[in-house]
């Protein structure tokens, strides 16, 4: 398996990328050291359509359009947008027309490391042999983790700065719930919280308090806290009830929800200061998350001096 570099959760049109895409026909749209997502997108009549080359990484496919898909060596299936579809690196394939559309479709790339800790753990019969990470071809998809990637995509598509805890955590998850669909295996009563699991999740609890306002990608995480990144994530939600980001997130805003209260602060200021990108991706979570705007908790502090 490959090793990665450190993380920077940043995208990766300004330094190298793992996750390298397929020129002309994908476009990568965000990238950390562990997940990648982009498009593909091949009119049909494209010179390229028929056979685009092996794939270049470990992923998973949602298509939006409906395309024969046939991996070397076995039987053609039909992909459309209640199917997904997975790829070891080096997967020779080819497809065959059936949208007039042609094939489009988001991917989303893993680490095979830690794609191969998900399968291991959620779906042991879909877990490939050697360096074949997935060893299913295809899966069902269902509406809720559909929306769920629709999401996704559109959230890094709008914000190039996204944060990588995240973006990480639901690419993660959206393997699970693909993997599961495709082995056929239920979601399985959650092992006992052990003392150990529980001393894990403080100690995650412990580090993004010391980095509220800063974005911390999974890996460095798991890394601090010598676990895998899955193990994490999974641990996390079962002795936490919620992911790692969004406990996070709430400590980011009611960060600045006291600071707001100081009266006089300069919102945008607020919002970079305490980790958001921009006013207004900062504005959209405050009210998601408290039910007003902080322009209005502002103003109703400033009147009342608290």
């Amino acid at each position: 398996m490959r090793s990665f570099h450190d993380p920077t959760g940043v995208r990766a049109s300004d330094r190298p990328t793992p996750f390298a895409p397929k020129a002309p026909l994908e476009r990568l749209l965000y990238d950390t050291p562990i997940v990648g997502i982009g498009t593909f997108r091949c009119r049909a009549s494209h010179p390229m359509f028929g056979d685009s080359g092996p794939s270049s990484t470990y992923c998973f496919v949602f298509p939006r359009t409906s395309v024969w898909i046939q991996h070397a060596g076995e039987r053609p299936f039909l992909a459309s947008p209640r199917v997904v579809t997975f790829y070891n690196q080096g997967q020779e394939y080819s497809r065959h027309k059936l949208s007039v559309d042609g094939d489009r479709g988001e991917w989303f790339a893993l680490n095979p490391e830690v794609a191969a800790d998900v399968l291991s753990a959620c779906a042991p019969s879909a877990l490939g042999r050697g360096r074949s990470v997935f060893g299913v071809s295809h899966g069902p998809s269902d509406p809720q983790t559909y929306l769920l990637q629709r999401r996704l995509v559109e959230h890094v598509y709008a914000d190039d700065r996204a944060d990588p805890l995240q973006v990480e955590e639901t690419v993660i998850h959206l393997l699970e719930r693909t993997a599961r669909l495709a082995a056929g295996t239920p979601e399985t009563i959650p092992d006992p919280i052990t003392k150990t699991r529980r001393e894990l999740v403080e100690g995650a609890r412990e580090y993004l308090a010391r980095s509220v306002t800063r974005r911390v990608p999974l890996s460095e995480l798991a890394a601090a806290l010598s676990c895998s990144v899955f193990h994490l994530c999974r641990a996390f939600r079962q002795v936490q009830g919620t992911t790692l980001h969004a406990y996070q997130e709430d400590l980011r805003l009611r960060l600045a929800l006291e600071r707001i209260g100081g009266g006089g602060s300069d919102l945008t200021r607020v919002a970079l200061d305490v980790g958001y990108s921009s006013h207004s991706h900062f504005t959209a979570a405050f009210r998601r998350h408290f039910g007003v705007t902080p322009s209005s908790v502002a103003s109703g502090f400033s009147r009342t001096g608290s």
